[in-house]
């Protein structure tokens, strides 16, 4: 989709467009898979909680996305702060998605 721009860049455009609730089911669908692809252990944190609060609401077509956001997550709890450790927790009780293991380490 927007292959020449950076990961960081792509996703900030993606939390601008959840900002002010615009973008298409399509739009966020393809995003979606290009952000499967892109997103690893090299994404930062803040990033990675950006696509969790941008697609936490609508969650339900993206599975893939939220089986990888979640373990991503578990591979870095230990150095998350609080705060990134309750925005987490959050994101994946309103999307409905998190394995009893990683429900587990949030609380």
């Amino acid at each position: 989709m927007f292959k020449k721009v950076s990961t960081h860049h792509f996703i900030t455009l993606l939390y601008s467009f959840y900002s002010v609730h615009a973008g298409t089911k399509s739009f966020l669908q393809n995003a979606a898979e290009d952000l499967i692809e892109r997103l690893d252990e090299s994404t930062t944190t803040f990033d990675l909680l950006r696509v969790l609060q941008a697609y936490s609401e609508i969650s339900t077509d993206f599975v893939k996305l939220f089986m990888q956001l979640e373990g991503l997550f578990l591979q870095r709890f230990e150095q998350m702060s609080t705060s990134e450790i309750t925005t987490c927790a959050s994101g994946f009780a309103i999307s409905g998605y998190g394995s009893p293991y990683f429900n587990k380490m949030m609380e």
